[in-house]
């Protein structure tokens, strides 16, 4: 009798041990994306963008193409399943005119799946005031995936930030949040980088604190008082060849208890993670081009990165057809709020080219055909026949404005969509005129 106690007992202790050592380690996939920048169409151009037909351009990019990523990838796993975005979701087509008013962005974005995302620095375009209104039209329809923002610093003597500053007391805009995915308990904060903060002149007044220490107050939050297994950091600061001004490198290395920073800002087509002070680093390009998914192994001893894999956004993915809708909803709201004012169609043909245009460091016919472009419309605007002096002579334009080539595609027809993505940001808050010396000139970070 007391021999078949005891088997019984050594029995329950091995089923019981077995499933202690099981429970305690747990496998969580994340698909990630950053700098996002309203693209929902695939490009360029436009018009060649057929989403729910397979084999039959050659645009990249496409919301509608990630959606039906995020579907597959996730019917493939049976455990936790994170969608993550390191921010610049704003800022770069048509969309974003209407931001303001409709928050197409995080409601798409909502619907395709994505649980978390942070703030860019072209969040801060349309100013504290302008991002307060989108987040609170997308809060309004109850359609937005969770922001988190750790750093962000308001001014209490200015009340130019007032209405962004409300949000994050009431919540809507979160430091930190904890999420219970099956067994795991996950951490999450969001941070503006150094470089990021630098180019946002129109956050102003809001600032931004300084990210290894804002991300050490949040891990230390995240382990010791919220008892997280697992604290992950989508970081809008970046990677760089020069490891010296690399932020998000920086980042791992100077801050112990990150166990993964999802990366953007510097538009990094990241081919595999970086581990640094065990923490894993990725960045998925920008614009849609491609998606993350990263594959980890979670147990009492950290994080282990188990699978890797980039996935290219482009015509081989047909594209979900609910969100294709959504998109083409988007389209006419467009036109109707913006372009008919101006007797416009979003795809409405305006030139021909049969050569692309593309953006170079060195001398190019885009930077040419925009410069030119600029002295002509001056010109036109202000020129005094009675007055050589009032005649452009001169303009330059930063590279970092254009944001987009003009490429012949299919049929070498150009839309009203494609051209105002090549200089898409507000460009105009920052212009100076100096007509007098016929010098123009127009910056945009």
């Amino acid at each position: 009798m007391k021999t078949k106690y005891f088997l019984l007992t050594l029995i329950f202790f091995i089923i019981n041990c077995s499933s202690i050592g099981y429970s305690a380690e747990n496998r969580l996939t994340i698909l990630h994306t950053n700098d996002l920048h309203s693209h929902f169409l695939g490009f360029s151009p436009n018009g060649d963008y057929s989403p729910l037909i397979t084999g039959n351009d050659k645009t990249i990019g496409g919301w509608a193409r990630i959606a039906t990523v995020i579907k597959s990838e996730k019917r493939k796993k049976n455990n936790p399943f994170l969608v993550l975005d390191a921010g610049d979701f704003l800022m770069g087509s048509l969309f974003h005119m209407v931001s303001r008013e409709e928050a197409l962005e995080l409601e798409i974005m909502e619907k395709m799946g994505y649980d978390l995302t942070t703030l860019g620095n072209h969040e801060f375009d349309l100013k504290p005031e302008g991002l307060a209104r989108i987040i609170e039209s997308a809060a309004a329809k109850g359609k937005m995936p969770q922001i988190v923002a750790s750093n962000v610093i308001f001014d209490q003597t200015d009340e130019k930030d007032d209405r962004l500053e409300n949000l994050f007391k009431q919540g809507v805009v979160k430091p930190y949040v904890v999420m219970q995915k099956d067994e795991l308990k996950i951490g999450f904060f969001g941070l503006v980088g150094k470089d990021a903060a630098d180019v946002a002149p129109f956050a102003s007044p809001v600032k931004f604190g300084d990210p290894i220490e804002s991300s050490q107050k949040m891990v230390k939050l995240l382990r010791e008082k919220e008892q997280v297994d697992l604290v992950i950091c989508l970081s809008h600061s970046g990677l760089m060849d020069d490891e010296s001004k690399s932020e998000d490198l920086l980042l791992a290395k100077n801050v112990s208890g990150i166990d993964i920073i999802i990366s953007g800002h510097t538009h990094t087509a990241l081919p595999k993670p970086i581990v640094e002070n065990n923490t894993i680093i990725v960045q998925a390009s920008a614009y849609g081009k491609q998606a993350g998914v990263l594959d980890v192994i979670v147990n009492p001893d950290g994080v282990k990165l188990e699978n890797y894999k980039i996935i290219s956004i482009d015509d081989t993915i047909k594209g979900d057809a609910e969100i294709t809708g959504m998109i083409d909803s988007a389209v006419r709201i467009v036109n109707q709020k913006v372009l008919k004012q101006y007797n416009l169609k979003f795809d409405q043909v305006l030139v021909k080219t049969d050569f692309d245009l593309c953006l170079k460091i060195d001398e190019s016919n885009l930077g040419n055909l925009l410069t030119d472009s600029i002295r002509w419309a001056v010109d036109k605007a202000e020129y005094n026949p009675d007055d050589p002096l009032s005649r452009v002579r001169v303009a330059i334009q930063s590279n970092g404005v254009i944001r987009d080539d003009i490429i012949k595609g299919s049929t070498g027809l150009v839309t009203v969509s494609d051209l105002f993505r090549v200089v898409p940001l507000r460009c105009w808050m920052g212009r100076q005129f100096e007509l007098s010396t016929g010098l123009f000139l127009c910056h945009c970070s």
